[in-house]
């Protein structure tokens, strides 16, 4: 494969595959296809906002939608109600600017008991963290 191929295709894994990812299994979006013909183009448009767009959509109220969404509020503090919730988008930036924003919040996140990194792992679980202290 020529190399002009290789970092087009490595630059849609980046995207769709990290910071715009809204799938489990990750399926090249054709927009993203197309627009990887000009690299130079590619490589300048703004993905930290698009991916930052994309995560703050999951995190926010639905819009009253007759018959379709009465009570927009309620469905969130349901979702927010359950044990996991999937965030879209690249959410690890939003844990970096709280981290920058927040120093104190390092101190209070504990050390995992499983010090492995990912790496490391055998299986495909993560290792154990425990609950954070309150501030």
């Amino acid at each position: 494969m020529p190399g002009k191929k290789k970092l087009q295709l490595a630059l849609i894994i980046i995207v769709d595959g990290v910071l715009i990812a809204h799938q489990q299994m990750s399926r090249p979006t054709m927009m993203y296809v197309r627009m990887v013909q000009d690299v130079d183009t590619f490589c300048s448009h703004p993905w930290g906002r698009e991916s930052f767009i994309k995560t703050i959509t999951c995190m926010k109220p639905l819009k009253f939608v007759r018959l379709k969404c009465e009570d927009p509020i309620g469905a969130m503090v349901q979702l927010l109600k359950q044990e996991t919730l999937r965030l879209r988008g690249f959410p690890f930036a939003l844990q970096l600017l709280a981290y920058q924003a927040v120093p104190k919040l390092q101190s209070t996140i504990p050390i995992p008991f499983d010090s492995r990194i990912i790496m490391d792992l055998d299986g495909p679980n993560l290792p154990f963290y425990p609950a954070p202290a309150i501030l």
